[in-house]
Parts: structure tokens; sequence; C-alpha cells
């Protein structure tokens, strides 16, 4: 730890300068993707492709719900790995929906968006592109984030527990969430599922969308970590998040985090780097 704290301040005597900054942009982008972070371009560099095969490859029928289902190709995806999936998909906005149950036809298709609790809420979309990606009930992530300006269209909101309570589902094998910066609302509104163990993986987008959201990493981790290992998810692996730490998790950049049940793992991860290929074995 010595040595490397003396080599990091020797880089910062010679490269902290303005002159530097390209430089020093360019490694911490590399670095930044090596953990995880903008490895948005393909499900398998993300670390989402892998990431399914391991949690559900090998389950007979699994229950797989996609929360932010868009057209379905994360759900097809599932569905290529796993022809036995059971899949029920949220997809709020009504143009999107069509074109999920073209893409899905034997997939449990809900024209609705998932939070903490039932309501009617507004969905935020571009003017000029209604039926997005970029769909969202904050309309800070369009006008904001994005760039662009908004139209709306009221949209019914349902939570995770009473879904599940309705459809007779005790058990989720796994639970994707993108729902552009509220995830942490589909979570909250999934909380007896969780106390009981009844969602045994969970996958979820952190990205600059939680700073319109206002919800922090930390948030995620405090609900989560009681009962489940959290990972980011790497193109070849699960990197381990043993315990929280601001400056290394508090990057508002995309990036996919799992949850797995600690049940689930044999072996708790307590380093990152020794433990990585452990626990991306047993997810």
């Amino acid at each position: 730890m010595a040595i490397r704290t003396h080599i990091e301040d020797i880089w910062a005597k010679l490269a902290g300068r303005p002159s530097m900054q390209g430089i020093n942009l360019l490694l911490f982008k590399m670095g930044s993707r090596g953990l995880g972070l903008l490895n948005y371009r393909t499900m398998e560099i993300s670390g989402e492709a892998e990431f399914i095969r391991r949690a559900i490859g090998s389950v007979n029928s699994p229950v797989v719900f996609d929360v932010g289902a868009n057209e379905g190709n994360w759900s097809a995806f599932v569905v290529s790995v796993n022809p036995s999936a059971r899949i029920f998909a949220f997809e709020p906005h009504p143009n999107t929906y069509l074109r999920l149950t073209d893409h899905l036809p034997k997939a449990h298709s809900y024209n609705v968006g998932v939070g903490h609790h039932a309501e009617e809420s507004t969905l935020h979309d571009y003017v000029d592109l209604d039926g997005s990606s970029h769909a969202t009930c904050l309309k800070g992530v369009i006008e904001k984030i994005h760039g662009g300006r908004a139209v709306t269209t009221k949209v019914q909101i349902v939570d995770l527990d009473s879904v599940a309570e309705a459809e007779g589902i005790t058990s989720i094998d796994l639970l994707k969430i993108d729902v552009e910066g509220m995830e942490l609302s589909v979570l909250i509104g999934a909380k007896r599922l969780l106390s009981s163990g009844g969602v045994k993986r969970i996958q979820f987008e952190f990205n600059s969308m939680n700073t319109i959201s206002r919800s922090l990493f930390y948030d995620f981790y405090e609900m989560l970590s009681p009962q489940y290992n959290i990972y980011r998810l790497l193109p070849h692996g699960l990197l381990p998040i043993p315990s929280y730490d601001a400056w290394m998790h508090e990057q508002f950049a995309y990036q996919n985090v799992a949850a797995v049940l600690r049940r689930l793992e044999r072996v708790k991860p307590e380093r990152p780097g020794r433990d990585v290929a452990r626990g991306h074995q047993q997810a």
C-alpha cells in the first residue's frame, strides 16, 4: 500500500498539470471501462450476456421479470439462452408496447410502468421520437440529460409485490430493471419479495439518470447488501463490491449492477481480484 501510494504521488507531481489533461482523461476512461463503466455498445461488452447465461442458462423454466422491457431485445436474448424461460415483461409506453408484443408474442406482457406503489403517472419522451428507449417518468432525463424536448403520456404504475401476488409467483429467478433512473423505486415496490428472498438475482442499471432521481449507489447498497452479494458486470465476469466506497461507486456513468442472493453462493467474496472469477462462476 505504501509503495502504491508513493507511485501515485509521483504520478500526481508529474502529470498533475493542465497540459496532461488528455492523457489523464484517456487513462481514466480506459480504467473505467475495465471496471465496468460505459460498456454499453453490446450485451457482450456490457457483461449482460454472460450474466444471463450463468444465471438462468441451466435452470428449468426460470421465471424472468423484465422491467422496462422496451421492444424486448433483452428478453429475446434470455429466450435464446433458455427457451423454457417464463418472461414477464413490463413496458409503459403504448407505442413501444405494441412492438414488444410483436417481438415476444409468448411473453406475459404488461402495458404498465413499475414503481413503489400503484398510481397514475406521466411518462416523458421526445417530441420527435415518441416511443424511444429513453422514455421515463423523469422529465429531466429527456430535457437535461439528453437535451431534447419532452412530450407526455399518462401511464399506469404497478408495484412488483402486487403483480407477483396476483400471478401467484413467490420466486423470481432473474429480475432485470432498466427504467431510466427509477430503478430504486422499482425495488422499493418489491419489498416483500426481497425480504422473503423471493428474488434470486437482480440486474439493474445505474447511470447519469440517477442524478435526476436523486438516488445514490449507497441507497441500492444499503437496501440490498444485507441479503445479496453486489457486483458490477464485466464482459468476462463479475466484479465484487464487498463494501461501499463513495469514490469508487458514486460514478454516474452507464453500468450494470448485479445482486445475487447470498444463500445461492457457496463463498462470500471478501476481496476484489482473487474472488472475481469465483463470484462469476457461482452467479
